[in-house]
C-alpha cells in the first residue's frame, strides 16, 4: 500500500490521506487530535480562589470526561453544591427546559 498527504488544515486538525494498493485506491479524511495538554496542579488552583468564592451558588457538572474528583473539590470546596450527571447533556437540559 502507498498512501501521500494530500491537505492538512492545522485549524480543525484534519488531514486528507490518498491511498492506493494493487486493490483499492481512495481518500481518507481524518481528524488527528493534538498533544495532551498539562493541566495546572489542584494545590495552585486553590491559591487563586477565595475560600468563600462559590458559597450560595449551585453547579451542575454534565459527564465530565475526567478529573471528576478535582471539579469536586475546586467548587465544593469553595462552599458550592455540586449536582453531577454522567448522562448526555442533551438530556438534561431538555429536562430542565420543559
Amino acid at each position: 500500500m502507498v498512501y501521500r498527504v494530500g491537505n492538512a488544515d492545522p485549524r480543525l486538525d484534519r488531514v486528507e490521506l490518498h491511498v492506493q494498493s494493487t486493490y483499492a485506491k481512495g481518500t481518507v479524511e481524518a481528524f488527528f487530535r493534538p498533544p495532551p495538554v498539562q493541566q495546572a496542579a489542584f494545590e495552585h488552583i486553590t491559591n487563586l480562589v477565595a475560600s468563600t468564592e462559590f458559597q450560595q451558588q449551585n453547579a451542575l457538572v454534565i459527564a465530565p470526561p475526567r478529573g471528576l474528583g478535582e471539579d469536586h473539590q475546586s467548587s465544593g470546596g469553595r462552599g458550592a453544591r455540586i449536582m453531577m450527571s454522567l448522562r448526555p447533556a442533551g438530556t438534561i437540559i431538555g429536562s430542565l427546559v420543559k
